[in-house]
């Protein structure tokens, strides 16, 4: 049994307006200012990992799990890794930048490979087509550092807001 999806209510459509319209003006600030965007983003995943470590640690001595000295040494992984974050924010900049571009790589490698093994298939070549582009995109990042280690993580958070916004006003129209 399926149910059809109902268009949203007048009210909803007015929130969604109001949530589009804010999204696409911090994605667009956040291309604006890069260099602001990439750094807030090493501070908010430093505050995550931090936390994440701290709920690790405190879960640790919960006794539902084994290991309490495991389950600590990830917690202090956590944090430390968090702190470090927090204390050398370009330097998390690039790590996220380098981890994105060998991301890109891997997936274009492991796509490319999969669209040569399903040529019998129809529309391989388009996941080729998916896989040349994130391969090529990855080697371009790299080939492109260091200066896009201080603004790429901020442009593509700004662009990632646009799009969700637009998603946002456009749910009216479907």
């Amino acid at each position: 049994m399926s149910e059809a999806v109902q268009a949203p209510a007048p009210k909803t459509w007015g929130i969604n307006f109001l949530i589009g319209i804010v999204f696409i003006l911090a994605g667009t600030a956040a291309i604006l200012l890069p260099l602001a965007s990439t750094w807030a983003l090493t501070v908010v995943i430093g505050a995550s990992l931090i936390v994440s470590g701290l709920a690790q640690i405190f879960h640790a001595f919960s006794r539902s799990w084994g290991s309490l000295i495991l389950h600590c040494l990830l917690g202090v992984i956590y944090i430390a890794g968090g702190l470090s974050f927090w204390l050398a924010p370009l330097t998390a900049a690039f790590l996220l930048t380098i981890v994105l571009a060998w991301l890109l790589i891997v997936q274009g490698i492991g796509e490319i490979w999969l669209a040569l093994s399903a040529k019998n298939l129809k529309g391989w070549g388009w996941l080729l087509v998916a896989g040349v582009i994130a391969l090529a995109a990855g080697v371009w990042i790299l080939l492109r550092m260091p200066s896009f280690g201080l603004f790429l993580p901020g442009f593509l958070l700004g662009f990632s807001l646009i799009v969700e916004g637009w998603a946002f006003l456009l749910m009216r129209r479907a």
